[in-house]
């Protein structure tokens, strides 16, 4: 009979995430590209959006989900590495309710099975003046995606363990929108996948705030 994951460790990340003061900036700062400006400096007040990092039980280690967006013209992110997550709209009562609304919408995990733990630091995101917060959450048992094919190309469940091993961070040359490139780019080697940017950023927090 397969093994479950252990369920106190997600009450040890809900209590570090209530008790804990966030490393913020110094955390993402690890996974930064050189030039990126970490602070507001923008024309126009930034759009508010809210993502979702999200952890499922899957075998014998807790899962976290990622999605891979879908090349859709137009997308600043376009078929880069993300979490569940997007754009605050008007009949949403709170960030969380944006983060749970688009985590629905995308990967059909329904917002009533989340269970909400805490939030990581809010992140600025200058190429597309956005300011997301990020949440994260868990399921008690694995969920059944249906994924919405005009902005997500599929999902991609890696095992915590996996990115806590120093060998999933890496250094790349990355090309932009096919229009620009970035050399030097710390990533998360997600079984091939390059996942960088704030995705990278985020989650270099969570796993800085869990030890």
């Amino acid at each position: 009979m397969a093994s479950s994951p252990d369920i106190s460790i997600i009450r040890v990340i809900e209590n570090l995430l209530s008790t804990s003061s966030l490393p913020g900036e110094a955390a993402h700062r690890k996974m930064s590209i050189r030039h990126r400006v970490p602070s507001f400096q923008h024309a126009h007040p930034p759009k508010e959006a809210s993502v979702l990092l999200l952890l499922y039980p899957g075998g014998s280690d807790w899962e976290v989900i990622y999605t891979k967006r879908t090349e859709t013209a137009g997308d600043r992110h376009k078929g880069q590495i993300s979490f569940p997550g997007g754009r605050k709209e008007a009949g949403d009562a709170d960030a969380l309710a944006t983060a749970l609304r688009e985590t629905e919408e995308e990967i059909g995990v329904a917002a009533s099975t989340i269970i909400p733990l805490g939030t990581l630091t809010s992140l600025y995101i200058p190429v597309s003046n956005f300011l997301v917060q990020p949440f994260v959450g868990f399921l008690r048992e694995a969920p059944q995606f249906r994924v919405d094919p005009v902005e997500i190309e599929r999902i991609i469940s890696i095992p915590l363990h996996y990115l806590q091993t120093e060998e999933v961070v890496k250094r790349t040359a990355i090309t932009v929108s096919g229009q620009y490139s970035l050399s030097d780019v710390p990533y998360f080697d997600l079984y091939g996948e390059v996942m960088w940017g704030a995705t990278a950023m985020i989650t270099a927090e969570f796993l800085e705030v869990i030890g």
